[in-house]
């Protein structure tokens, strides 16, 4: 009788341990994914992001190729992303960086060391990738002439599921003289003046302007074009530099840290 009812309270042990262990694993699920809805996932595509220790707390470094930057671009786009367009030489301010809330991810098109073939596939798969990983925003400062179809349709799945893309551009009317993948924003015509490709609708395609309110000398315009301050931009660098640099992924990049401090403001 006392072996059957030692057998009887183990039994009992085991149950009230199997019922504790089942609740920690939910709570720990319920746990992961609040703070996963927590997360704003960004995507800069481009050619990298260098190590900068004021990038730190935001970007997601790891020991890979997406985290090396030969260029220097990628870097400056991220300071930028991070900390807005308002930085000055000798005088760095932090006080407008978003918040913690934002993991910055590498995915590296561009490489002098490339052949172009690789590039144009590495971008597709960075999309794709940024689709399936469920990532809020892409920036993407590049781009050409050329209408690529892999490109177009990656982009257009993603954006298709929620995703935003913040797109560069290059000196001239971009709806007339395309400017991939800015002018995926608008319906592309085939040879006889019949829609072949519906335009991508979460696709926003920002403008260089100066501090004064002039266009600058190297940005595209467009219809529903939106316009930020990519004049002179003082901002990260690889190695823990810093330079001033000018164009429209410097545009895109401060755009996008507007987006993201109007999206953190709302989280809070």
């Amino acid at each position: 009788m006392r072996m059957l009812g030692l057998a009887k309270f183990i039994f009992r042990i085991n149950v009230i341990l199997s019922i504790i262990i089942i609740i920690l694993l939910l709570l720990s699920h319920i746990l992961a994914n609040a703070r996963a809805n927590k997360e704003i996932k960004v995507m800069v595509l481009d050619t990298g992001i260098g190590y900068n220790d004021l990038l730190r707390p935001y970007v997601q470094y790891k020991n890979s190729d997406d985290y090396e930057d030969e260029v220097g671009h990628g870097t400056h786009v991220t300071g930028i992303i991070v900390y807005g367009n308002k930085m000055q030489k000798g005088s760095i301010n932090l006080s407008d960086a978003i918040c913690k809330n934002v993991k910055i991810y590498s995915c590296k098109y561009y490489s002098t060391k490339w052949s172009e073939k690789s590039r144009g596939e590495r971008i597709a798969d960075c999309i794709n990738f940024a689709k399936q990983n469920k990532f809020d925003y892409i920036n993407y400062s590049g781009g050409g002439s050329s209408f690529l179809f892999h490109e177009y349709e990656a982009m257009k799945k993603y954006t298709d599921n929620g995703g935003i893309v913040v797109a560069g551009n290059d000196r001239k009317n971009i709806e007339k003289n395309p400017y991939y993948p800015a002018s995926y924003a608008f319906p592309r015509k085939n040879a006889n003046n019949q829609y072949e490709f519906k335009k991508i609708k979460n696709l926003i395609v920002v403008g260089n302007i100066q501090r004064n309110g002039d266009y600058g000398d190297t940005t595209s315009y467009a219809r529903n074009i939106k316009w930020e301050v990519g004049t002179n931009i003082y901002s990260t660098y690889p190695n823990n530099g810093f330079e001033t640099l000018t164009g429209t992924s410097q545009s895109t990049a401060a755009y996008l840290h507007r987006l993201l401090k109007e999206k953190c403001n709302k989280k809070e």
